[in-house]
Order: structure tokens, then sequence, then C-alpha cells
């Protein structure tokens, strides 16, 4: 909360996601000012690569069509969470279908 009051433009889109300080929880305001971040970061020098991939990394979680494309990307930018999410999903997807074959005879 204190980062977005001074002005950081991830942290307004987080307090937004989630409903902090005394913005009111908007998830898909958020996953705008998320991807307007990402655009916007993306022509710049590498260094705002944690910025770009946190952003991605929030589209994943709010754009849940969309997510594997998102996470891939905040991957390709070094974000370990999304790498970790996009793990933990392939990993279900292979537990799911190895299970519908279960009780199968």
């Amino acid at each position: 909360v204190e980062a977005m009051l001074r002005g950081s433009p991830i942290a307004r889109a987080e307090c937004l996601y989630w409903g902090w300080g005394e913005l009111k929880e908007d998830k898909k305001g958020a996953s705008g000012q998320f991807s307007a971040i990402a655009a916007a970061a993306a022509g710049e020098e590498k260094g705002r690569g944690a910025a770009i991939a946190h952003a991605q990394f929030r589209l994943g979680f709010c754009c849940d069509a969309e997510a594997k494309e998102w996470y891939d990307k905040a991957v390709a930018n070094g974000h370990v969470k999304a790498e970790s999410r996009l793990r933990r999903s392939d990993g279900l997807k292979a537990l799911e279908e190895s299970a519908s074959g279960w009780g199968s005879a």
C-alpha cells in the first residue's frame, strides 16, 4: 500500500486486485493495469524485466483463459512463481490424464 501511495503503478494494480488500501477490489481493472504495465515496460531496457515478469504473472492470475500464455511470458522474463504454477498445472494435467484411464477395463 505504501508503494502505491508513492506512485508505483504495479503496486496500485496489486492493491486494486486485492482491494487493499482505499481501493475497492476490481480484478478486471487490475488486469487492465497489469496489461498496460507489461506493454509499457516491454520496450524498455532489461532492468525492467522484473516489473514485466510480475505484471505477466498477475495477468496469468487474472485471466484464466489466457493463464498459460501469460505464465509462459513471465517465465521467459525470470519469474519463479510463474514457473512453479506452470509445473503444478502441467503435473495436474498429467495426473488427470493418467487417472482418466483408471477403472476402464
